[in-house]
């Protein structure tokens, strides 16, 4: 197995390269669009997004919390996130 990782692939010469020879890519980006994935040029087979996990405005209230129905807490996702990885799951497939 052959692995390789960009950290900052935005302006990385070689990204399209590794990314037409690669048999799966793994793309994770904070608010991801499908035009990032569309300029890979490659086939969504190989394509594998790994949507943003977003906990909230500030999800330590809810851990330093021992109290009654500790385990029944939710936090709302910040604005924007639910729909792009939905819009992107629905691209990919």
């Amino acid at each position: 197995m052959e692995i390789s990782y960009l950290f900052k692939y935005a302006n990385h010469d070689s990204l399209f390269t590794r990314a037409k020879q690669a048999d799966i890519v793994f793309f994770v980006k904070r608010m991801p669009t499908k035009e990032m994935y569309d300029s890979l040029k490659i086939d969504k087979a190989n394509l594998w997004v790994v949507g943003t996990k977003n906990f909230g405005v500030n999800s330590g209230l809810y851990y330093n919390y021992l109290g009654e129905n500790y385990c029944e807490q939710e936090t709302s996702m910040e604005s924007g996130y639910l729909e792009a990885n939905n819009e992107l799951r629905d691209y990919v497939g």
